[in-house]
């Protein structure tokens, strides 16, 4: 007995002390982590605003409560999955989700990832190390209206049972309360390309491309009157006026979904903005097709033409007279009508109304960038093609459709991942 106890006391006092980076997970409380390397990060096109903010960018606009539309679905990380709602954003790159560890502010009422709990999680850095003992690698990213502190992790991740990678990813550890804890859903999916992630490895999409998961590397957008829906694998003829009418038009810069426009429309008279607010980088709108943006978006030279052209009366009188925006694309105008580029509030002194715009001047190389949001999303049945850097617009059909993504077929009947996408509708 007692040479067995020797034997086991040498083979401890043999053995190299140096923390396991795997079990260095379990137990750990994440937001007491000390800092090693810490990054800032903009997610610039990522806005939900607020009522003051509108207000501050419409002297004369109604001072009455805010829409804030959003639309979001699921999405499942860890071993055994944990679920959580998401936007998904093809306006930003990473995938973002409350740590366990996050108790106070944004994180409050939301559904947190339990790395405790997942048997394939694991605490990286930024470039993919295992963290080992208390010092790792943090992100700041600020918000149009909040900021958020996170730390990195690496682990299963899933847009549903038959589409899975392994993916790096933010878990914040902190959250503003201002706008998070107001939200409904609980993170973001990033859906632009991958230069928008923080590096290799954290962009889920470029992830199921890579492993095959998607049947095609295609996904599409619908929001309609009744239904909302994000596709994977390709897109469904069915949600069309019109599948033979998809218009194609290739990505001009691979960072956001960002296009060519060459001239701003109101109905079939040009007018002239693009020529005037780009005419020193060749005289056409630079325009970012972003799901993570509830309105419309851009210079604020772009706001001032606009509010000058439309004449908007603050009292609605004229909202059923006023035209459609549209948007030239090598030939093709694609239009916004009135109810979805105006925000039209319901008050004690009656209906106002005002352009659905948030003035945002981002300075070059990025801008000046005009950003479709939710409104362009409504008018249009938006299709993101990975493997050959387009967009394909068609008018949408409202027909109702199965949602589940059982027995699905799109174009070229390939099968489809479909996730439905929730509503959230919440006034300031």
């Amino acid at each position: 007995m007692r040479a067995f106890l020797l034997s086991l006391a040498c083979a401890y006092l043999r053995s190299p002390q140096v923390p396991d980076a795997v079990s260095t997970k379990h137990h750990r409380v994440r937001s007491e982590d000390k800092v090693r390397n810490m990054k800032k990060e903009d997610l610039l096109l990522f806005h939900l605003n607020t009522d003051d903010q509108l207000n501050r960018t419409n002297e004369t606009g109604p001072t009455g409560g805010v829409h804030m539309p959003a639309y979001y679905g699921k999405l499942f990380i860890g071993t055994p999955p944990q679920e959580f709602s998401v936007i998904f954003d093809t306006g930003s790159g990473n995938v973002i989700i409350p740590d366990s560890s996050c108790l106070v502010g944004g994180c409050v009422n939301h559904n947190k990832f339990m790395a405790d709990d997942s048997r394939s999680a694991k605490d990286i850095n930024l470039e993919g190390d295992l963290v080992t003992g208390n010092y790792r690698d943090m992100v700041t990213i600020t918000f149009g209206t909040g900021e958020i502190d996170g730390i990195y992790l690496q682990d299963n991740v899933c847009v549903n049972s038959n589409a899975c990678s392994t993916n790096r990813f933010i878990a914040s550890t902190r959250e503003t309360a201002s706008p998070f804890a107001h939200l409904d859903f609980d993170g973001i999916v990033g859906l632009g390309f991958p230069a928008l992630a923080e590096g290799p490895g954290f962009s889920l999409l470029d992830s199921l491309v890579h492993t095959g998961a998607l049947k095609k590397n295609q996904f599409a957008i619908f929001l309609g009157d009744t239904q909302d829906e994000i596709t994977f694998g390709g897109y469904r003829p069915e949600r069309m006026m019109n599948p033979n009418d998809i218009f194609w038009t290739p990505v001009t810069k691979e960072y956001y979904w960002q296009l060519q426009v060459n001239d701003m429309y109101l109905n079939a008279d040009p007018t002239g903005i693009c020529g005037q607010v780009w005419g020193a980088t060749g005289g056409k709108c630079q325009v970012a097709v972003d799901s993570g943006t509830n309105l419309l978006a851009g210079p604020s030279a772009v706001y001032r033409s606009l509010q000058e052209k439309l004449h908007i009366a603050r009292d609605c009188s004229n909202f059923h007279t006023l035209p459609k925006l549209g948007f030239m694309i090598d030939g093709h105008n694609l239009q916004i009508p009135a109810e979805y580029y105006v925000q039209r509030i319901n008050s004690v002194v009656g209906d106002q109304c005002e352009l659905f715009y948030l003035p945002l001047d981002l300075e070059p190389p990025l801008g000046p960038l005009f950003i479709l949001g939710d409104p362009f999303f409504r008018s249009y049945y938006t299709i993101f093609d990975i493997e050959k850097r387009q967009l394909g617009f068609a008018k949408p059909s409202q027909q109702q459709l199965q949602l589940s993504a059982l027995d699905i077929k799109g174009a070229e009947d390939q099968p489809l991942l479909n996730i439905p996408l929730h509503k959230f509708d919440h006034a300031k």
